[in-house]
């Protein structure tokens, strides 16, 4: 027989419930369709009523089990408006020309937008970049900066005649602090603390890059390595972010210090330039002579496409060498959920266009994580006059290349309920779980209505929704519905009902077949 396969564009709401799963929100604010088409054959409901039968009829008691399974589609491209990964840009430097998907920006402040004097703090500046993208449906990665090349100074007011500056003409000429002055390290680490305090977990942000040192927040002031901080007022730094920041993942340019000991990412800003190979002070062999190439399992990697290569990728004029490196398989090694890819966007006042962004586009979808069900088990069991044992068993996959830095829940929605089935988020690519749900003595009637599987996520914006990687609506969620039908007579018998068959009561069980009460076949 086939089994229809139905994907909608909402669920019913959710209500307190003291069965096996947890209540979840709502994937939208639709119902699901709970009837199939008019167009369904003519249904037996009740012939027994209205067939005198030979005998009276008892409770049927059945211990058949039966298992209908269905094998899903594979579809990557749904996934392509999921949060917290792909390509993204930066809106500060210009509006996108295209419609590249994205749900990520990336944003630079200076540190004297924020600290006005010592332990005092304004965050209107960023309050409005944080909202600003949220009202574009966007999450925001933020550093802040004290010294960006071309730029005015980021040190705070109160510092800018006390911080000693060093002038240098590279990059377009800036001035580096004094990174061991006393006073620049209280209000760093004063201003780490209240940030923390006020953002972390914050709804709008995605990820926090420790910025604050070096050229651009970068941590490094090559060539003058003389002028960088102290390994003492760097390790400051990262344990002060270490300490302010345990929801909010957070982001290190290097893995210096201890850092690879600590629940922190890493972000490289000249990906596909300087990211895999055999130099030891790219980016790729960096994290494995700091034992930190597994970070990603647990923290996020992600950084920059190289600026000069941004305008060849996917492109035949991108062409594999030592500085232009094979674009794929710097995210598999990397396992990077998002990469800042600005020309993508704006480039040549069109960003990409034809094959260069459908390219683009499928290998966004690559990047960060991808949860698809492969296949779901419906076990219907144990029917007994009019209640049985029903339970699914989901088989979900993670087809990306890193998992889910944020709690993503996989959820049911059925019988005007909804269920928080397990959290998935630490599912590591290429790998898959069963997640199982199961009720006993459930009416016939609810066995056979229609349940809708969805993803979301607390962290993600109103707008935003996580779609699953199966051919979907717009919502990405899916909904089976496999109702339990016997032939009989040209006609098709609900669940639990009885016919006369010449004479014999025969009740439809869960395979699909009529048996008489004591569990004689009533088939031809």
């Amino acid at each position: 027989m086939t089994v229809q396969l139905i994907f909608i564009l909402g669920c019913s709401s959710s209500k307190d419930t003291a069965n096996t799963a947890q209540p979840a929100s709502e994937p939208s604010t639709e119902e699901s369709p709970t009837e199939e088409p008019s167009s369904e054959p003519d249904v037996v409901t009740d012939t027994s009523s209205s067939e005198p039968a030979s005998e009276p009829i008892g409770p049927y008691v059945s211990a058949r089990i039966a298992t209908d399974t269905h094998l899903l589609e594979y579809a990557p491209e749904e996934t392509v408006d999921n949060p917290f990964r792909g390509f993204l840009t930066n809106y500060d430097w210009s509006e996108p020309a295209n419609d590249l998907p994205h749900s990520l920006e990336f944003r630079y402040l200076p540190l004297s937008s924020v600290v006005l004097d010592e332990n005092i703090y304004d965050y209107t500046v960023l309050e409005d970049a944080l909202n600003t993208a949220k009202d574009r449906g966007n999450h925001l990665i933020l550093r802040f900066y004290l010294d960006y090349p071309t730029l005015d100074s980021g040190m705070p007011n109160h510092l800018s005649n006390v911080v000693s500056c060093t002038p240098y003409e590279d990059y377009g000429g800036g001035c580096t602090p004094d990174y061991e002055n006393p006073d620049l390290q209280s209000t760093l680490l004063s201003f780490i603390d209240d940030f923390g305090l006020n953002y972390d977990g914050d709804q709008r942000l995605a990820f926090i890059q420790i910025g604050l040192l070096g050229f651009w927040g970068e941590w490094h002031t090559y060539p003058h390595t003389d002028l960088f901080a102290s390994d003492q007022v760097q390790q400051d730094i990262i344990t002060a972010f270490d300490q302010s920041f345990s929801t909010t993942p957070i982001q290190l340019r290097y893995p210096s210090q201890d850092s690879s000991s600590r629940n922190i990412g890493f972000h490289d800003d000249s990906f596909a330039y300087a990211t895999i190979g055999s130099t030891a002070w790219f980016f790729q062999p960096r994290l494995e002579a700091a034992q930190a190439n597994l970070s990603w399992q647990n923290s996020p990697i992600g950084g920059e496409v190289y600026p000069a290569l941004q305008s060849l990728l996917f492109t035949e004029e991108y062409t594999i060498e030592t500085h232009q490196q094979d674009l794929q398989l710097c995210l598999e090694e990397t396992h990077a959920s998002y990469l800042l890819n600005y020309f993508a966007f704006s480039g040549s006042g069109t960003g990409y266009t034809g094959a260069q962004k459908e390219q683009a586009e499928v290998f966004s979808q690559g990047m960060g994580y991808q949860y698809t069900i492969t296949q779901i088990d419906i076990v219907r069991s144990n029917l007994e006059d009019y209640l049985l044992d029903w339970s699914i068993d989901i088989t979900l996959s993670n087809e990306g290349n890193a998992p889910s830095y944020y709690p993503i829940a996989l959820n049911l929605s059925w019988n005007n309920e909804i269920y928080e089935l397990q959290q998935v988020q630490d599912l590591l690519p290429d790998t898959t779980t069963t997640v199982s749900f199961s009720l006993n003595d459930l009416p016939r009637e609810q066995a056979q209505m229609p349940f809708e599987l969805f993803l979301n996520s607390d962290f993600a914006l109103p707008e935003q929704q996580i779609k699953l990687a199966n051919t979907s609506s717009s919502t990405g969620s899916v909904l089976i519905h496999d109702p339990i039908f016997c032939a009989y007579e040209g006609l098709d018998v609900e669940l639990g009902e009885t016919v006369d068959f010449n004479g014999l009561l025969c009740t439809c069980d869960v395979d699909r077949q009529l048996y008489s009460s004591d569990g004689e076949s009533c088939s031809p």
